[in-house]
């Protein structure tokens, strides 16, 4: 019974991300990108050619279109096991509970790092797929 229940709530979930959720985010930071973009200054417009920002927009748009409703669910559902799971292993063995903040700190560290790095990254894939 609980196997049943637990897929259900995943059916839900999945409907709600792809029908409800999904499109309001798409629109609305599709309608935050525009804006950003149609506000910049003209010095944006002189410096920088019209394909690389065109490049830019469609890249972003869609990744954003394809892998929003995959990635918020995943992210979801991942933080819901992992709390489940720290709270499970407290109860279990309340003595590992000395250990979750420096656990929470190396977790900070390292996505720090690997933010920087992605977005490094992100920008070297946009900038190799503009045209010349």
């Amino acid at each position: 019974m609980l196997q049943i229940v637990c897929l259900g709530l995943l059916a839900l979930d999945v409907w709600w991300l792809g029908n409800v959720v999904g499109p309001k985010a798409g629109i609305e930071l599709h309608l935050r990108t525009l804006r950003t973009l149609i506000r910049a200054p003209l010095r944006y417009y002189t410096a920088v050619d019209n394909s690389v920002t065109t490049g830019y927009f469609s890249q972003d748009m869609s990744i954003l279109d394809s892998e929003l409703n995959n990635s918020f669910g995943n992210t979801i559902r991942t933080a819901l096991v992992v709390v489940g799971q720290a709270a499970v292993i407290a109860v279990a063995s309340p003595y590992l509970l000395i250990g979750y903040p420096v656990l929470l700190a190396v977790f900070y560290c390292v996505q720090k790092v690997y933010l920087r790095t992605s977005t490094q990254l992100r920008h070297l894939v946009l900038e190799n797929k503009t045209p010349l």
